[in-house]
């Protein structure tokens, strides 16, 4: 389970782990909707709390800023939301096991979570949860077992048509190879497309120096408020009891809820993601389709002469539009940042709300 790191508080030697205290059994923002009522139009599944997108942020960036003004219609306006208003928690191979593969198996593009203690090759898993447009599966492992890769799973994560959308994709490769002999193919990785976004109109071409929290990028992207998301608050000297906490067999709603909002995001960060990848490239595009089209007939035979006499040249306009990237060192720092080599200290994005439930 990803989650907030924490430092350990004043009391965290006691031995006494569940007495209250200022992290005890803090498990993110309070839930406004815990009522996962059954889908009359979907049996089987139960629906989710409506997600309103908001401008609003507790804390600001100044990449936030270019987030914004770059691939939002304004700064001010969130872009439409569309995300699964259903989950199917599945437990049994049935009707409904069937159906989630053969829904999984015919999207071209799915969201994937894996769940569990130590999510890495010595660890346990206890979900695997996947996204489509329209709903999340829940695939309770602790019932299914790792049967349910031989049964279909492992198909749809080594399938090369169908794209699987990871946010920080290391530990779950390592998990499904090692453990469960899956080898991923055709992944995109949100993280990673933060990063490249990051760095290709961020800080004078310095790379950042920390990956960003799934958390962080749905709000500062999407502008999914910080009610509509998941925070696992972890101590970093009782990782592990902390993150059992969370777990209770058979799945609560809270649970479900938890393991949904981690993984239905995940199809709507692809869609930006892919035009921040492409924001250069686009502007590129747009200038070489008005470049000639939209001069004076005067003007737009002399640039026909031209491009006939040098057609593989660089129109200035499009060199222009490319960032500078001079790695300047003393720029960045006079701006109160932080460079080690080619890096910059970035915040990390782990911002935890101040309303905080307990399980």
């Amino acid at each position: 389970m990803d989650g907030v790191i924490i430092k350990k508080d004043e009391d965290s030697d006691r031995n006494d782990v569940e007495s209250p205290g200022i992290y005890s059994r803090q498990c993110g923002p309070i839930f406004q909707d815990l009522n996962l009522r059954e889908s009359e139009d979907n049996p089987g599944g139960h629906l989710l709390p409506k997600v309103v997108p908001t401008s609003i942020l507790e804390r600001r960036s100044e990449f936030v800023t270019e987030i914004r003004e770059r691939l939002w219609i304004s700064p001010d306006k969130p872009p439409e939301l569309s995300v699964p208003n259903c989950v199917y928690v599945i437990e049994h191979y049935d009707e409904s096991f069937d159906k989630a593969l053969k829904e999984l198996d015919s999207a071209q593009v799915i969201g994937v979570k894996l769940e569990g203690l130590n999510i890495s090759r010595s660890g346990d898993l206890y979900s695997v949860s996947m996204s489509t447009r329209n709903a999340v599966y829940v695939f309770d492992l602790t019932q299914l077992q790792r049967s349910v890769f031989r049964y279909g799973l492992s198909y749809i994560l080594e399938c090369s048509e169908i794209t699987k959308v990871f946010h920080d994709v290391r530990l779950s490769s390592d998990m499904l190879e090692h453990q469960y002999g899956v080898k991923l193919n055709n992944v995109f990785d949100t993280s990673l497309a933060d990063v490249t976004f990051f760095t290709t109109v961020h800080r004078e071409g310095f790379m950042p120096r920390f990956i960003r929290s799934y958390q962080s990028i749905c709000m500062e992207y999407l502008g999914v408020p910080a009610e509509s998301l998941f925070f696992h608050i972890r101590r970093t000297n009782r990782s592990d009891k902390d993150e059992a906490m969370f777990w209770k067999f058979p799945f609560t709603k809270q649970l479900i809820l938890a393991l949904s909002r981690n993984c239905m995001y995940l199809l709507p960060l692809y869609d930006i993601l892919q035009r921040a990848l492409l924001y250069h490239f686009n502007r590129a595009t747009e200038i070489f389709l008005g470049i000639v089209r939209d001069k004076r007939s005067y003007e737009a035979e002399v640039l026909t002469g031209k491009v006939e006499k040098n057609p593989n040249r660089l129109p200035k306009v499009v060199q222009q539009m490319f960032p500078s990237w001079n790695m300047d060192k003393k720029k960045i720092e006079e701006e109160g940042e932080v460079v080690d080599g080619p890096f910059v200290y970035q915040d990390v994005g782990d911002n935890v709300p101040d309303k905080i439930c307990r399980f």
